[in-house]
């Protein structure tokens, strides 16, 4: 069915006739009118001019009163794309249509005549200006059929753009290749497993069928939002049906298979469907059954949120004395499909989880300012807006994003709808994928030290980024305050998808991402809700580990907790003196209390021992499983010094001193490097939660070498100092 478009220009040339038919919808194009009749021809798709017929002849008045019947109304096509944009002068297109414009300019000029459309002059004076020309009769026919079918233009020449042949290519069986005659087309491709029962498929799509399938299309996006698999049925029920009667009652008796596939149909119109903005909105790039939605499915904020995570292109160096530069870190980003607003950014060094992805849906859904001004990032509430829960998120298949904490939280505590992609599926969070690239671009034009522009797939990147590793500088709280001050900058630029939403351009809203986030959040129905507080949204994001109960007291990584509430009071009356394992939910980076959840929804709360307090100081379990490698570190090298001293004494030497070097050290071994990478994420996760401050770097006044025995009593004495804060506190 053409894209016919109703305006109000009424009757006049060139203008098309919508009306209905008993056997449907036809189009009538005015091409001639005279006193006394009007000629006019019937119009289809586009590929349907080479069957054309010559203009019909109707008198003025009946063809006024077929106008004025109910449901008739008066509008325009839409042109070919190959005939909107001339050709450049010089170009053969341009070329060629001159040509022919020469040859049927004296025929167009003849047929302003009414006597000359008549049947009896048409056919003979085509011809003769033919033959005149020494050309085709057929083809001057068509081209003069060609500048009327689509509405008098002179582009109306130029040629379609060449694309697939379906009826052109196939293959020859080998008795067809010892005889030299034409063959009959043969279906393409691979053969499909119901081949075995069904037979072959023997048919072959035609430029019609190619038509028929545009226009089955269009016809099902004018009634309702529809997906592939749903016009597909439709045209096989409708359009080919009516095509190929005799092949469609054989597939209806189950005789034959599909003669048109799913993936054919689709193949077809991603390459000849060209729709306008209003029924590309209905069109649904993803069925509810594939297990995820398209882009145009989101209607307000908070509809449907994409995460990801991403390796940063940069080299990171710790605060270390020497400083150890380890490898790129990883960025969690959540994004709003509707709005494109950047909910949440979170930057790690630690390998990818749901320990790690819960931070970044802290960040996004509690307030920016505790989090953000102990690192000294210029971030508010103000800056940048909390979000809102949403009512879907959608991500790939990475190990974080399948792990049963996250269905847990999510899906089960949130009631969030999690939508895994399917593998190899990056389109279906396009949008998070396109802020990536521009995230990435812009810390390279922000000039941050240790950033690469590129992969290392070629020996000039691969150069790059080790220049990159060897300049590195940036700190991993200086590289986070790079990326919000780029998600800041990125939420309050214009936008050209905002552009479009013409809600956003009436209420006068600017048309950047967080304006259109907040001005949504208010004035659109969304799915999505927020009906937590941010204590509630802290225990619903807390850790899922294991401990033992035994005793009446819960034993959690050689920490004693006690219970707390009435429930854990109960829990603690029913265990007996053999150890049972129990799920618990526990906040790593302040673990003083664990909960262990029951299946009526009551949650046992216990409370870490005062001893055990003592002992925990303000480190997190996190930090403890990261400053592990350093605790031994730092008694294999205390315990070394002491010997290296006490053997200098038996032989009477002087005490031999061990300068650090300064520079930095680009060669760390793997367990170097895991155990800063870990440090440094674990001292940023402090600062988010309001227990630290950034240790800005500072001149150094003179350099020293510290004696085995003043190491040791610095460490006691730092020991000492957090334990009277934590007592403080209290």
């Amino acid at each position: 069915m053409p894209d016919f478009r109703p305006n109000d220009l009424g009757f006049a040339r060139w203008q098309v006739l919508e009306f209905s038919t008993p056997i449907g919808i036809e189009y009538l194009r005015v091409t001639h009118i005279f006193d006394r009749d009007v000629y006019v021809m019937k119009v289809k798709e586009a590929l349907d001019v080479r069957h054309a017929r010559r203009p019909i002849r109707y008198s003025l008045t009946d063809f006024k009163a077929m106008s004025e019947r109910a449901g008739a109304r008066w509008g325009r096509i839409s042109m070919p794309a190959e005939f909107i944009s001339p050709p450049p002068s010089d170009s053969r297109r341009a070329q060629q249509m001159e040509i022919c414009w020469q040859l049927i300019e004296p025929l167009i000029d003849l047929f302003e005549s009414s006597m000359n459309l008549s049947m009896a002059h048409f056919t003979s004076l085509i011809r003769a200006r033919a033959e005149a020309k020494s050309f085709s009769f057929d083809s001057a026919r068509r081209l003069l059929l060609r500048y009327y079918y689509f509405g008098g233009t002179k582009n109306a020449l130029l040629p379609f753009h060449p694309g697939t042949k379906p009826t052109k290519g196939r293959y020859k069986s080998e008795s067809e290749s010892a005889t030299s005659g034409l063959s009959a087309p043969k279906r393409r491709g691979r053969k499909s497993i119901k081949t075995q029962i069904l037979g072959e498929n023997e048919f072959v799509v035609s430029e019609l069928d190619i038509a028929d399938m545009v226009s089955s299309l269009r016809r099902q996006l004018r009634r309702a939002r529809t997906g592939y698999l749903v016009a597909w049925r439709g045209y096989l029920a409708t359009e080919f049906a009516r095509r190929h009667k005799k092949l469609y009652e054989k597939y209806q008796r189950g005789e034959i298979e599909e003669p048109v596939t799913k993936r054919q149909y689709q193949y077809y119109l991603d390459q000849y469907a060209q729709l306008d903005a209003s029924l590309a909105e209905n069109l649904v790039t993803r069925t509810a059954e594939s297990g995820h939605s398209g882009v145009l499915m989101a209607s307000a904020p908070g509809d449907i949120y994409e995460i990801d995570g991403t390796g940063g292109r940069l080299h990171l160096v710790t605060k270390g004395n020497p400083p150890i530069v380890v490898d790129r870190p990883n960025i969690y980003l959540l994004i709003d499909r509707w709005s494109r607003f950047v909910v949440s950014a979170y930057i790690s060094l630690k390998p990818p989880s749901y320990e790690e992805l819960r931070y970044a849906l802290l960040i996004g859904f509690t307030s920016r300012t505790r989090r953000f001004k102990a690192m000294g990032c210029n971030v508010d509430d103000d800056k940048w807006p909390v979000g809102r829960i949403p009512h879907r998120i959608v991500a790939d298949r990475g190990s974080e994003f399948l792990s049963e904490a996250i269905e847990q939280s999510l899906t089960t505590d949130l009631r969030i709808r999690l939508t895994n992609l399917p593998p190899y599926c990056p389109d279906g969070k396009a949008i998070i994928e396109r802020f990536i690239r521009t995230m990435k671009s812009r810390m390279v034009e922000k000039g941050m030290s240790g950033v690469y522009a590129e992969r290392p797939m070629n020996p000039v990147a691969a150069r790059a980024k080790k220049r990159a590793a060897s300049a590195a500088t940036t700190s991993l709280q200086e590289a986070y305050r790079e990326l919000l001050a780029i998600v800041v900058e990125y939420n309050n630029r214009p936008h050209s998808t905002l552009k479009k939403y013409r809600e956003l351009t009436q209420a006068a809203v600017e048309p950047t991402p967080q304006q259109a986030y907040l001005w949504g959040i208010k004035h659109k129905a969304s799915k999505g809700a927020f009906p937590y507080s941010e204590d509630e949204l802290s225990q619903i994001f807390l850790s899922a580990d294991t401990a033992t109960i035994a005793h009446g007291k819960v034993t959690y990584r050689d920490k004693t907790y006690f219970p707390k509430n009435n429930y854990a009071e109960v829990l603690a009356k029913e265990s007996g003196a053999r150890a049972k394992k129990v799920s618990i939910r526990v906040d790593k980076t302040y673990p003083h209390a664990v909960y262990v959840s029951s299946n009526r929804g009551e949650r046992a709360e216990f409370e870490i021992s005062a001893s055990g307090a003592d002992t925990l100081g303000v480190m997190t379990l996190d930090e403890e499983e990261a400053f592990e490698h350093e605790g031994k570190l730092l008694w294999a090298m205390s315990n070394h010094r002491s010997n290296l001293e006490q053997v200098g004494d038996l032989n009477g030497r002087g005490k031999v001193k061990r300068h650090r070097p300064e520079a930095i050290n680009t060669q760390p071994n793997r367990a170097e490097i895991q155990a800063a990478r870990e440090q440094d994420t674990e001292q940023q996760k402090m600062i988010l939660a309001g227990r630290g401050e950034v240790d800005f770097p500072a001149s150094k006044a003179g350099k020293e070498i510290p004696e085995w025995q003043t190491r040791k009593n610095d460490a006691e004495a730092a020991h000492v100092a957090l334990i009277a804060k934590m007592r403080a506190k209290k």
